[in-house]
């Protein structure tokens, strides 16, 4: 649900996520508030019932508001000085966000989220220091240069959460779901005059890959990254159940998630315009090019390699004769899971 939450965002909707419980049968001794997720609203006053629910919806349509399952408060938060719901004019370097919190199990970690527009970026708060039962006031430096909204979660040792809705950021601007429409294939009509490999997939020639199942660095998938604690393996990536990896898996991968990155140089006489990704990809997954978003998925699997547009910042990257760093990330859901990724020029 988070991750619709930032998508939404992203796309420039400024929605809110509220808690919710359906719930279809009701008897006197059922307990339900003790599992039930539940929104504490803002208000500068107790509403009078004479003005019935007006206030409760002002309060949640303006995402003034926080989501906990009970165990976590956030009796404040603001990003650059505005609350959530608000917006903050423009988003700079050296901002800050600040969190008073409490708890009743020991928490684990926060996370400062953000998004351009386009990528979705983590800031993880490591509160492993904590007890139970506490109180504290976190400030935490952030860079919202170039953001469109920002937001924050906080989890504790027994996975019980909190999360407040967005901070926006800027003039709101609204999607025109180019990106979602580059995660879906490119229909094989559109390719009718067929692809050659420029880097090619296990199919056709296995490529060595650095890779690591625990959750890199914010930079990872930039050049320059240090990736020498990571492993080597050679693609594709997958579990031998999964369909459509007949003959191409290389390396074992069978936990939830997957990072992986190689330098290539591209030939020299590439046209950049004519470059598309080629991926085979179950479930989620996520492409880079020196650190760029290339590639999302916007479809859970492929059960063969497919052929997917590159945004327009990356493809910049893709000049002849280019060392660049690839670099991508593949989520399991469940089921089967791969991940192979090349390069191809369409004809």
């Amino acid at each position: 649900m988070l991750d619709l939450l930032d998508d939404s965002s992203n796309w420039g909707m400024r929605k809110q996520a509220i808690a919710e419980a359906d719930l279809f049968r009701m008897e006197p001794d059922f307990e339900t508030y003790a599992h039930m997720n539940i929104n504490y609203i803002k208000l500068d006053e107790l509403p009078n019932f004479k003005d019935g629910w007006q206030p409760v919806l002002d309060s949640l349509r303006g995402g003034n508001f926080f989501t906990t399952t009970g165990e976590i408060l956030i009796p404040s938060f603001t990003a650059g000085g505005k609350k959530s719901g608000e917006t903050l004019a423009k988003g700079d370097k050296g901002q800050t966000v600040e969190v008073d919190l409490e708890w009743t199990f020991p928490l684990a970690f926060a996370d400062v989220v953000s998004g351009d527009g386009k990528q979705v970026f983590h800031q993880k708060v490591e509160l492993g220091d904590t007890a139970g039962f506490g109180k504290r006031k976190l400030s935490v430096p952030v860079d919202l240069a170039g953001k469109k909204w920002v937001r924050f979660e906080v989890w504790d040792i027994a996975c019980n959460g909190a999360f407040t809705q967005p901070v926006w950021i800027g003039e709101q601007v609204k999607s025109d779901f180019a990106e979602e429409k580059r995660g879906l294939p490119i229909p094989k009509e559109d390719l009718s005059g067929g692809t050659s490999e420029v880097i090619p997939v296990a199919k056709t020639q296995p490529a060595v890959w650095r890779w690591t199942t625990v959750e890199p660095a914010w930079d990872w998938a930039k050049p320059g990254f240090d990736d020498g604690a990571w492993k080597e393996g050679k693609s594709a990536f997958g579990t031998e159940t999964t369909p459509g990896t007949d003959g191409i898996l290389n390396t074992k991968w069978d936990t939830k998630d997957l990072w992986i990155r190689r330098e290539v140089e591209l030939p020299a006489r590439v046209k950049t315009e004519k470059l598309r990704l080629m991926v085979h990809h179950d479930n989620k997954g996520d492409v880079y090019i020196d650190g760029v978003l290339a590639w999302k998925a916007t479809e859970n699997e492929t059960r063969d390699a497919q052929v997917f547009a590159i945004s327009p910042e990356a493809l910049a990257k893709l000049k002849p004769g280019a060392k660049i760093t690839l670099a991508a990330h593949c989520q399991n859901g469940r089921g089967g899971q791969v991940l192979d990724v090349g390069v191809v020029e369409v004809k």
